[in-house]
């Protein structure tokens, strides 16, 4: 539960943030996606964040360095900016079109390399 792991340690450091609306939309957007599992998530979080938050207790006042609260920063951004997207689709099975189409691409863009430098030696 990276997303109660990273609540523990903004609270930790002081980080101003809405922490019960972050808990919420991550118990509702993996509610939707694991239907089954919606039952248990609300404990595996809480467990997820008393246990971080325990171990940072001992912690002194050099864990929230410069680098640790843009770290954390960037995680709650990245976590809300996630939590809000929707998911995308499962492309099993398909990935040989992908690969197909990617090559493709790549070989365009390679003749289309090849025949600028084609023309700046021709014209230099």
């Amino acid at each position: 539960m990276d997303v109660a792991a990273t609540s523990a340690r903004a609270i930790k450091c002081g980080y101003n943030f809405d922490r019960v609306k972050l808990k919420n939309q991550f118990l509702a957007s993996e509610s939707a996606a694991n239907p089954g599992e919606a039952a248990k998530l609300p404990q595996i979080y809480d467990t997820a964040f008393n246990g971080v938050s325990k171990a940072l207790a001992g912690e002194g006042a050099d864990y929230c360095s410069e680098l640790k609260v843009a770290r954390i920063k960037l995680a709650l951004t990245l976590t809300s900016t996630a939590i809000t997207l929707p998911r995308l689709p499962n492309l099993h099975g398909r990935r040989r079109i992908v690969e197909r189409w990617a090559a493709r691409i790549g070989q365009h863009r390679r003749c289309e390399f090849q025949s600028r430098i084609r023309e700046l030696v021709l014209h230099s």
